[in-house]
Protein backbone atom coordinates (compact mmCIF):
# COMPACT_ATOMS: atom_id res chain seq x y z
CA UNK A 1 0.00 0.00 0.00
CA UNK A 2 1.35 3.55 -1.15
CA UNK A 3 1.61 5.96 1.37
CA UNK A 4 0.56 9.71 0.37
CA UNK A 5 2.54 12.40 1.84
CA UNK A 6 1.22 14.69 3.94
CA UNK A 7 2.15 17.35 1.09
CA UNK A 8 0.37 15.78 -1.02
CA UNK A 9 -2.69 15.39 1.25
CA UNK A 10 -2.92 19.26 2.48
CA UNK A 11 -2.46 20.17 -1.56
CA UNK A 12 -5.12 17.72 -2.84
CA UNK A 13 -7.27 19.33 0.17
CA UNK A 14 -6.55 22.65 -0.78
CA UNK A 15 -7.43 22.17 -4.22
CA UNK A 16 -10.89 20.63 -3.40
CA UNK A 17 -11.44 23.61 -0.87
CA UNK A 18 -10.57 26.30 -3.83
CA UNK A 19 -13.13 24.08 -6.14
CA UNK A 20 -15.73 24.08 -3.77
CA UNK A 21 -15.29 27.49 -3.09
CA UNK A 22 -15.46 28.69 -6.98
CA UNK A 23 -18.19 26.79 -7.57
CA UNK A 24 -20.02 28.39 -4.79
CA UNK A 25 -19.39 31.53 -5.59
CA UNK A 26 -20.79 31.15 -8.84
CA UNK A 27 -24.52 31.37 -6.67
CA UNK A 28 -24.30 34.68 -5.67
CA UNK A 29 -23.01 36.12 -9.11
CA UNK A 30 -25.31 34.47 -10.83
CA UNK A 31 -28.49 35.68 -8.85
CA UNK A 32 -27.09 39.36 -8.27
CA UNK A 33 -24.56 40.29 -10.81
CA UNK A 34 -24.82 38.32 -14.14
CA UNK A 35 -27.19 35.49 -15.64
CA UNK A 36 -28.04 33.66 -18.18
CA UNK A 37 -31.06 32.35 -20.23
CA UNK A 38 -32.30 30.44 -22.48
CA UNK A 39 -34.52 31.89 -25.66
CA UNK A 40 -37.98 30.20 -25.79
CA UNK A 41 -39.52 30.91 -28.51
CA UNK A 42 -39.18 33.05 -32.19
CA UNK A 43 -40.34 36.57 -30.64
CA UNK A 44 -37.79 37.62 -30.72
CA UNK A 45 -35.77 36.30 -34.10
CA UNK A 46 -34.15 37.40 -36.29
CA UNK A 47 -32.26 39.29 -33.54
CA UNK A 48 -32.69 36.52 -31.25
CA UNK A 49 -33.26 32.30 -31.96
CA UNK A 50 -35.12 30.12 -30.29
CA UNK A 51 -32.64 27.87 -27.89
CA UNK A 52 -30.10 30.76 -28.10
CA UNK A 53 -28.06 31.47 -24.85
CA UNK A 54 -27.92 35.09 -24.38
CA UNK A 55 -26.40 36.40 -20.36
CA UNK A 56 -27.90 39.05 -18.26
CA UNK A 57 -26.53 42.07 -16.88
CA UNK A 58 -28.49 42.38 -13.65
CA UNK A 59 -26.88 45.43 -12.34
CA UNK A 60 -27.84 47.81 -14.61
CA UNK A 61 -30.19 50.75 -13.57
CA UNK A 62 -30.91 52.31 -16.89
CA UNK A 63 -32.74 51.11 -19.98
CA UNK A 64 -32.71 52.75 -23.58
CA UNK A 65 -35.01 52.54 -26.15
CA UNK A 66 -33.53 49.83 -28.03
CA UNK A 67 -32.42 47.68 -25.48
CA UNK A 68 -33.32 43.94 -25.22
CA UNK A 69 -34.07 42.98 -21.88
CA UNK A 70 -35.26 40.15 -19.59
CA UNK A 71 -39.01 41.09 -18.27
CA UNK A 72 -40.18 38.71 -14.65
CA UNK A 73 -43.90 37.80 -15.60
CA UNK A 74 -46.52 36.91 -13.08
CA UNK A 75 -46.00 33.19 -14.83
CA UNK A 76 -42.80 33.54 -17.17
CA UNK A 77 -40.03 35.21 -18.11
CA UNK A 78 -39.08 36.13 -21.78
CA UNK A 79 -36.71 38.36 -23.46
CA UNK A 80 -37.99 41.60 -25.53
CA UNK A 81 -36.96 44.61 -26.59
CA UNK A 82 -37.52 48.45 -24.81
CA UNK A 83 -39.57 50.60 -27.64
CA UNK A 84 -40.71 53.21 -24.56
CA UNK A 85 -39.13 54.85 -21.94
CA UNK A 86 -41.24 56.58 -19.03
CA UNK A 87 -43.30 59.54 -20.05
CA UNK A 88 -43.30 58.75 -23.64
CA UNK A 89 -46.05 58.72 -25.23
CA UNK A 90 -46.13 55.38 -27.75
CA UNK A 91 -48.30 55.11 -30.92
CA UNK A 92 -48.74 52.40 -32.97
CA UNK A 93 -51.13 52.87 -36.07
CA UNK A 94 -51.27 51.76 -39.78
CA UNK A 95 -48.52 49.16 -38.94
CA UNK A 96 -46.00 51.68 -37.98
CA UNK A 97 -44.52 52.38 -34.43
CA UNK A 98 -44.66 56.31 -33.56
CA UNK A 99 -42.21 57.45 -30.06
CA UNK A 100 -43.32 61.42 -29.24
CA UNK A 101 -44.42 61.64 -32.42
CA UNK A 102 -41.47 60.39 -34.44
CA UNK A 103 -41.55 57.48 -36.53
CA UNK A 104 -39.38 54.86 -34.90
CA UNK A 105 -36.36 53.64 -36.73
CA UNK A 106 -36.15 49.96 -36.21
CA UNK A 107 -33.44 48.42 -38.15
CA UNK A 108 -34.04 45.05 -36.31
CA UNK A 109 -37.34 44.14 -37.82
CA UNK A 110 -37.28 43.13 -42.04
CA UNK A 111 -38.71 45.40 -44.06
CA UNK A 112 -41.51 43.42 -44.50
CA UNK A 113 -42.83 43.09 -40.86
CA UNK A 114 -45.83 45.61 -39.90
CA UNK A 115 -46.44 46.00 -36.29
CA UNK A 116 -49.66 44.92 -35.79
CA UNK A 117 -52.41 46.92 -33.14
CA UNK A 118 -53.56 49.85 -32.68
CA UNK A 119 -52.48 51.68 -29.56
CA UNK A 120 -52.07 55.31 -28.41
CA UNK A 121 -50.55 55.56 -24.44
CA UNK A 122 -48.70 57.60 -22.61
CA UNK A 123 -46.43 55.95 -20.31
CA UNK A 124 -46.10 56.99 -16.45
CA UNK A 125 -42.75 57.72 -14.64
CA UNK A 126 -42.28 54.02 -13.89
CA UNK A 127 -43.66 52.43 -16.80
CA UNK A 128 -41.38 50.77 -20.13
CA UNK A 129 -43.47 49.73 -23.49
CA UNK A 130 -42.36 46.53 -24.66
CA UNK A 131 -42.54 44.65 -28.47
CA UNK A 132 -40.54 41.73 -29.66
CA UNK A 133 -39.02 41.69 -32.77
CA UNK A 134 -40.91 39.00 -34.80
CA UNK A 135 -44.30 40.90 -35.36
CA UNK A 136 -45.64 38.78 -37.42
CA UNK A 137 -49.76 37.88 -36.03
CA UNK A 138 -48.96 35.83 -32.61
CA UNK A 139 -45.51 35.76 -32.61
CA UNK A 140 -44.79 37.72 -29.67
CA UNK A 141 -46.30 38.14 -26.72
CA UNK A 142 -45.76 41.94 -25.18
CA UNK A 143 -47.00 45.02 -24.32
CA UNK A 144 -49.53 45.51 -27.30
CA UNK A 145 -51.44 42.51 -24.96
CA UNK A 146 -50.59 43.11 -21.90
CA UNK A 147 -49.51 46.78 -21.21
CA UNK A 148 -46.63 48.87 -20.08
CA UNK A 149 -44.29 46.87 -17.75
CA UNK A 150 -43.24 48.16 -14.38
CA UNK A 151 -39.08 49.39 -13.55
CA UNK A 152 -39.30 46.56 -11.15
CA UNK A 153 -40.30 43.91 -13.38
CA UNK A 154 -37.40 43.93 -15.61
CA UNK A 155 -34.69 41.20 -14.21
CA UNK A 156 -31.88 42.89 -16.52
CA UNK A 157 -30.26 43.89 -19.90
CA UNK A 158 -29.17 41.82 -22.75
CA UNK A 159 -25.20 41.59 -22.62
CA UNK A 160 -23.53 42.02 -26.01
Amino acid sequence: MEKISLKKQKTTFLIAIIVVGLLLSTVPIRKNVIDYYTINGYSMSPTLENESLVFINKLTENYNRGDIILVKRPDYSQITRVIGLPNDRVEIKDGKVMVNGALLEEPYISNQEITRGSVFITLKTDQYYILGDNRKINASLDSREFGPISKKEIIGKLLN
